[in-house]
């Protein structure tokens, strides 16, 4: 191919959007509900046993945190998280993750993560989801289980 191709070639703005992952302020809930309870039931397929009903307790009592990915006109993404205590240690898990175009975003949410787990005091960063996303974490997530089918990725805070 000549370089003219590639110079005329129509580049995808996707890659250039700045994405921003915010942890929702409970007072704010009632604001984003509506757009983040479809992303959100997209994600619980993954644990089955998690009810709606106790996503909204979570989030009523605190124990349980919502995100989202926005390129400020567009949620992009939403998801939970809660901070639980394993093996003498604090970890972050993420769970219910529904979203779309993860690989522009995915990089900032790892940040996000981060910077929320040493905020906590947290240890590890966890997350369960399908087999295909060992291709698109960071590999310093590594595959320490199973549930309902699908693997849970965890990885030390940075």
């Amino acid at each position: 191919m000549s370089l003219e191709h590639y110079q005329t070639r129509p580049i995808n703005p996707v890659s250039f959007t700045e994405y921003t992952v915010v942890k929702v302020p409970v007072q704010r809930l009632n604001f984003v509900w509506k757009h983040a309870v479809p992303l959100l039931l997209i994600g619980m397929t993954v644990a089955p046993e998690m009810t709606m009903d106790d996503v909204i307790d979570g989030l009523a009592d605190e124990s349980v945190q919502l995100w989202l990915v926005t390129d400020g006109s567009q949620i992009a993404a939403a998801f939970l998280t809660s901070i639980e205590r394993d093996k003498g240690e604090w970890v972050v898990s993420l769970y219910a993750l529904g979203g779309s175009q993860a690989r522009s975003w995915l990089g900032r949410c790892d940040e996000a993560m981060d910077e929320f787990a040493r905020h906590e005091g947290a240890k590890r960063v966890r997350m369960c989801g399908r087999k295909a996303w060992s291709r698109l974490l960071p590999k310093s997530f590594a595959i320490t289980g199973e549930r309902h089918g699908h693997n849970v990725y965890e990885r030390a805070v940075k």
